[in-house]
């Protein structure tokens, strides 16, 4: 499902029930001054992931094409391919063809939206909700690295990563994370 879904906030308590449960990715939302009827805008997204040579020996292979199907980034390292997505979705396979899920995410990681991932001195890092940064050798055993403590579903987000990056600045390995965090104040 999409992360963007359509809920039901009562006040003054702030109890939350959601409406929808759905692929499609919900952006605006309007009530009737009745509040009998309510319309939503809300896009649809399609995704196909390719593999291909870097040498230019053959044209591109589709893997995977669907819609929505929650997958936000791929990488390539000791001879695993890696997925990140939706609710914790991390795949690997060492073909490109057949993916597994991986077997040993940290329960922490059952609500987590992973948007980007690199393969980087021999480690798997992923970037997502509440500007977390995980990693793994093998796409299969992962640990957070940063923020350094857990974080519960239940937390307020606080931020997102949205892209990943590595490189050496200075003789020194880095990672650069995109991202942003709500607004607060007045």
């Amino acid at each position: 499902q999409s992360e963007n879904q359509l809920w039901r906030v009562s006040l003054p308590d702030g109890a939350a029930r959601r409406l929808t449960s759905d692929l499609n990715d919900h952006r605006i939302v309007s009530l009737t001054r009745d509040g009998r009827t309510l319309a939503s805008v809300s896009g649809d997204v399609s995704s196909t992931m390719s593999r291909l040579s870097l040498r230019g020996e053959a044209r591109p292979r589709r893997l995977s094409r669907g819609r929505n199907d929650g997958l936000n980034g791929v990488a390539f390292g000791g001879g695993i391919f890696c997925t990140v997505g939706n609710n914790a979705s991390i795949r690997r396979s060492a073909d490109g063809v057949v993916w597994t899920q991986a077997s040993n995410p940290p329960d922490a990681f059952a609500h987590f939206q992973w948007n980007s991932i690199v393969y980087a001195n021999g480690r798997f890092w992923t970037a997502g909700r509440n500007l977390s940064i995980a990693s793994s050798a093998d796409c299969d055993d992962w640990r957070l690295d940063y923020p350094a403590v857990p974080i519960l579903a239940t937390d307020p987000v606080v931020g997102v990563f949205t892209d990943l990056s590595y490189g050496r600045i200075g003789g020194n390995d880095v990672l650069v994370a995109v991202g942003q965090r709500p607004m607060t104040g007045t």
